[in-house]
């Protein structure tokens, strides 16, 4: 169906886009309750980011229990290699095959000879991770301008939250654009989403746009159509 209302979000994401095609990438979160269109939307973005000629990406968090960590990150990361080609994705990986295999086992049984990750002590280990997937996916951006789309954060897990903040911190060094969509009723105080959006508003590495229900001018242009 046509697309209607959402000017204001269109424009901002739209401006994201152009800048991470040109090699200054950005976060970008969208808010709002169910059914208010995020998926619309970003779906609308992803295919202006495809026609500039970006790569684009797909994960989602998910409500059950005993989610994998970092889902959104590892489905995203499963689809590039899917539809990669080996030779390609393996350059990307670059030294930090070790530790994407860690978390993502797909790319272990893609690449058997890849070496075991360092062993160090947890606390490092996870650092040494972040770093290794802000490589990865700063090294594939330049292959090629990349745009991430991480869904229904409100059911993310720690681990996925921490992840975002170690990729938002870089994020700009990069032809990367990271678009994360989440249900703001569902986020309180004490869920790991809203300790990763403090952060990131005290650090200014994102632009959040907060929708809400169409105005009557669009709402009537969307009966027209």
């Amino acid at each position: 169906t046509p697309y209607v209302g959402r000017a204001e979000e269109r424009a901002i994401l739209r401006r994201l886009v152009e800048r991470a095609a040109s090699g200054s990438g950005a976060v970008a979160l969208i808010a709002g309750e169910a059914g208010l269109g995020k998926t619309r939307l970003v779906d609308e973005t992803a295919r202006e980011a495809r026609a500039r000629g970006m790569f684009v990406v797909h994960g989602q968090c998910r409500d059950m229990e005993g989610a994998a960590p970092y889902l959104p990150f590892v489905e995203a990361i499963d689809y590039g290699l899917t539809v990669t080609a080996r030779d390609v994705f393996r350059a990307a990986l670059g030294e930090s095959g070790p530790e994407i295999a860690r978390f993502v086992p797909k790319v272990r049984v893609a690449f058997p000879d890849l070496p075991p990750p360092l062993a160090l002590p947890s606390d490092q280990a996870r650092h040494h991770m972040f770093e290794s997937v802000c490589d990865f996916f700063g090294r594939a951006a330049a292959m090629q301008p990349m745009m991430i789309v991480l869904e229904d954060l409100h059911w993310a897990d720690e681990s996925t939250t921490l992840m975002l903040e170690s990729v938002a911190r870089r994020a700009d060094r990069s032809a990367l654009l990271v678009i994360g969509t989440y249900r703001d009723v569902e986020v309180s105080r004490r869920h790991p989403l809203s300790q990763t959006l403090g952060e990131l508003t005290r650090e200014r590495l994102f632009q959040r746009a907060l929708l809400r229900g169409l105005s009557q001018e669009d709402v009537g242009r969307f009966i027209e159509l």
